[in-house]
């Protein structure tokens, strides 16, 4: 994943409002932009700090890479070539910070070359897309607050975790290797149906969080994602858990995490108030889990940052 900054100005409202980033592929006197071919460089799942007015108004996740396209006749102005076109799925922020009210910490990770903001604070609006190094986009996302943190953690997360399950469903449909009848029962598994799940439910009863126990309303959630499980550990029954959607959507997300000795961990990015609304005891115990249950536990508490 990483990190851009775009001065919006004008076409804020329309952008943000349209779900996209537009600019030209050259200068008007058909020179090559470093600006405009970032453009090209933007790939899905990217965050993109939207700056407009002097401020920071919200925050975009890339969801489709840059397409051409022609410039919209109203923007005709702006170059009458064609355009670079990406979608972007913005959030507007409550918390809208001020960069040049905040240069004390930000100034040492300002690049030499390409800065977003200038010495005295300013936008830089000779560029309308420049990458964002970490250093710097970690700092912005501290100043905006939690907001910028749970957008980061879970749009950019599932989105990428969305991008990767299809790559890899993708590569097990071709893959010449091994027949039909093995590929279709891997992708089941993947999904969390077929082999896996019957391995799962032989272990699990119920969702330990809701005690559900309607098994045609749960998921068989991998503790260990697919895509870090060897072919053992991607239909190991100990590598699941049967959980009610919104509480397979915490876990997945990693929000919440189980101790061996019964207990659930919450995440400090998620809003407790969402466990409230659920009618979720936040000091429930779940139960105890398996020796082999809590060796797929550990790497997802480890992965998720609970240890």
């Amino acid at each position: 994943m990483n990190y851009w900054w775009v001065n919006q100005k004008k076409t804020y409202i329309q952008e943000v409002a349209g779900g996209y980033m537009q600019s030209p592929q050259t200068e008007r006197n058909g020179r090559e932009s470093t600006s405009y071919n970032n453009m090209k460089k933007v790939k899905s799942g990217d965050v993109v700090f939207s700056y407009c007015n002097k401020q920071i108004l919200a925050l975009g996740v890339v969801t489709k890479p840059a397409v051409s396209m022609p410039i919209p006749i109203e923007d005709a102005a702006r170059n009458n070539h064609d355009g670079w076109y990406v979608e972007v799925e913005y959030f507007e922020l409550n918390n809208k910070i001020w960069p040049k009210n905040n240069m004390s910490d930000l100034i040492e990770y300002l690049p030499k070359k390409y800065s977003p903001l200038l010495a005295n604070g300013n936008g830089n609006q000779k560029l309308y897309l420049t990458e964002v190094q970490p250093s710097l986009a970690d700092t912005l996302i501290m100043l905006i607050g939690d907001e910028a943190k749970n957008i980061v953690r879970n749009q950019v997360g599932q989105l990428v975790d969305d991008i990767e399950d299809q790559r890899l469903e993708d590569e097990i449909k071709q893959n010449t290797l091994i027949g039909p009848t093995e590929r279709a029962r891997l992708i089941r598994a993947r999904r969390g149906q077929g082999t896996f799940r019957i391995n799962v439910e032989r272990i699990e009863k119920h969702c330990r969080v809701t005690k559900t126990t309607a098994k045609e309303l749960l998921i068989a959630s991998h503790i260990k994602p697919w895509r870090y499980s060897d072919d053992i550990e991607k239909i190991d029954g100990n590598n699941g858990l049967l959980l009610a959607p919104h509480i397979d959507k915490l876990f997945d997300a990693g929000y919440i995490s189980f101790e061996q000795d019964d207990a659930m961990l919450i995440s400090p990015l998620l809003d407790r108030n969402i466990l409230r609304q659920w009618g979720v005891d936040e000091n429930l115990n779940v139960g105890h889990f398996s020796d082999k249950q809590e060796s797929y536990l550990i790497f997802h508490r480890e992965v998720n940052k609970f240890s």
